[in-house]
């Protein structure tokens, strides 16, 4: 899968919730983002090619939910057992969110 990335991710120094944004359901945490897509990291598996309108939050509430379209492009068990990792596109972004995210990754990265 990561050849078809077409830009790097950056890993946040903090773990933000991401919400199913229909049902409100707290799906995992952010692995890494970009401007294209993020990296879930969560208790359960997602399926392959399923839609979903994601938010990502803060649980200390020190960020502004960021809210976009989305799809899963890929599923499988983290190298810990206890969780999955999902790759998800960010199949449609305003302006707004997408200058939201470049600020989130400015103000709080691992650069490596």
């Amino acid at each position: 899968m990561e050849k078809e990335r077409k830009q790097s991710r950056s890993h946040l120094t903090f773990y933000l919730d991401v919400i199913d944004g229909d049902s409100g359901k707290r799906l995992g945490k952010v692995g890494d983002i970009s401007t294209e897509g993020l990296l879930l990291i969560a208790r359960d598996s997602v399926e392959i090619g399923k839609h979903l309108h994601l938010e990502i939050s803060s649980s200390d509430g020190s960020i502004a939910p960021i809210r976009f379209q989305s799809s899963c492009r890929w599923s499988k068990k983290d190298v810990n057992p206890n969780y999955y990792v999902a790759g998800f596109h960010m199949d449609f972004i305003t302006d707004e969110v997408k200058q939201n995210i470049i600020e989130l990754i400015n103000d709080s990265y691992f650069d490596y």
